[in-house]
Parts: structure tokens; sequence; C-alpha cells
């Protein structure tokens, strides 16, 4: 599963691989099937919190932050997660095209139209999200506090939804890690961020897109297909992905057949 995520990213710079162990494991499984030589791709461990625990993608993020600090763009994806390597592609073109045109887009959110989404983003009335719904990170208040950051009219049970890949210009990404760790970072207890699960202390790049997003410099991009929001996180849900994802990567393969013809 894993190796979808990896390929998805494959072609679009150096990559970073955030574990809790098997290493080894994921360079044999994953990285050299796919030809991804030792240099290509580096590996961060993320540590706990005060806990015991880990503390969410944004604090991986962070840790992560001296692999990725140098450079223009981050992206980031989860390895579970059904990925399409063109909506990937897309959207690191897309704030390309915005950050060359001086438009102060921090963040491109790739994603999809779905019927009653468990993460729903709410727009304003020029479009622009300003709220996005997550019932783990903030408990049962989530899906209310979504839809009071929206101006958006009713349209059914559809909603956008991120479908887990995110596009970073890397000095907006960093300036938001300092930011929130500046104000909710306590080394006794973990992060304590208004608007979070209490009890979790964690700092997730749902964070990051909220503050970046609040400041008007976040922008969607309705390219993702509906299949890429099919994660595996049990063995009985294993045909089920596999099945979404042939279909996320015969677009892929019909793209390159036609780009190449």
């Amino acid at each position: 599963m894993a190796a979808y995520a990896v390929d998805a990213f494959r072609r679009l710079g150096r990559q970073i691989v955030v574990v809790r162990g098997w290493e080894d494991e994921i360079r044999r499984g994953v990285l050299e099937p796919l030809g991804i030589a030792p240099g290509e791709a580096r590996f961060c461990t993320q540590r706990v919190g005060p806990a015991g625990k880990v503390l969410g993608h944004g604090d991986a993020a962070r840790q992560a932050r001296p692999l990725w600090e140098g450079a223009r763009y981050g992206m980031t994806n989860f390895g579970g997660d059904a990925n399409s390597p063109l909506t990937a592609a897309l959207a690191l073109r897309a704030l390309a095209a915005l950050d060359e045109a001086g438009e102060g887009v921090g963040l491109v959110l790739p994603v999809a139209r779905i019927r009653n989404p468990a993460y729903p983003i709410r727009l304003d009335l020029e479009g622009l999200p300003r709220a996005f719904g997550h019932d783990k990170l903030g408990g049962a208040g989530a899906s209310s506090a979504a839809g009071a950051g929206g101006a958006t009219p009713s349209d059914g049970d559809f909603a956008y939804t991120n479908v887990g890949i995110r596009v970073y210009r890397a000095a907006d990404l960093i300036a938001a890690i300092e930011e929130i760790g500046s104000k909710y970072w306590d080394p006794e207890v973990g992060y304590s961020i208004p608007g979070n699960d209490p009890d979790g202390h964690e700092f997730a790049l749902d964070n990051i897109d909220a503050l970046l997003a609040s400041r008007g410099r976040a922008r969607i991009l309705a390219v993702a297909n509906p299949e890429e929001l099919t994660p595996a996180k049990s063995f009985d849900e294993l045909a089920h992905f596999e099945a979404a994802a042939a279909k996320v990567r015969a677009e892929w393969d019909g793209f390159l057949a036609g780009l190449y013809s």
C-alpha cells in the first residue's frame, strides 16, 4: 500500500519518508521495487511526545524540517491512500504557477466532490477555503465548526474534501510551524491547539491548513478522483483499496499514453 503513496511523488523531487520503525523493510519492499536509489529518499523517525505517543502529522513535518526546508515547495501524503500521480503533479504545477504570478498562495489542496464527506471543506462566496470539518481532530464540534466558517450555499449532500495530498510553499509551511509551535507547544504536555481534542495534544497538518486558509493563502484544486479517498486500515478493506487504486492508476496510465503517443 505504501508503494502507491511513494510512487505518486516519485518524479516530483526528493522524498522524505516519516516512519516509526520498519525502515529496512520499506527500503526492500517499497523503494527498491520502484527503482528509487538510497540517495533519492531519506527517512525521518518521528519521536514521541511527553505522553509517549506521536503527536500528529504537523509535528512530523516539524521534526522532518531539516530534510526539506531548503526546498521551494513541500508535498505531503499518506501511506494508506490510493494516491494519484496525476493529482500530485497537477497540484504542484498549480502552486508553482500561482507562486510565479505573485498570488501569495501558500497551500494548494487537491479535492474531490463527494456526497457526505467525513472531512468537508467550506468555501466563502469567492470560492476560497475558510474552514475544515475534522471530527477526529476536533471532537464532536468539528462538523459544526466547519459549517460556521463557510458561506457556500447548500448543494444537497455534496461537498469538497481533500484527498490526503497537500502542496505547500516551504516558506509558508515553516512560518506556520513556527507560529503554532510558539503559541501552543508545552514540553511538559505537548500541543494545546484550540479546536483540537484537548486530550490528544496533537499538531495536525489540518491546523496549518486552517491557519493559511484563515488568511486567504489557501486554494483548492478540484481535480481529484473520488476513488483516491479509499484508505485501507484493515485486511478486509484491501480488495476495495486495490479496486480504487486500479481505477486511479488507469487514469494516470491514460494520461501518460496520451502524452507520449
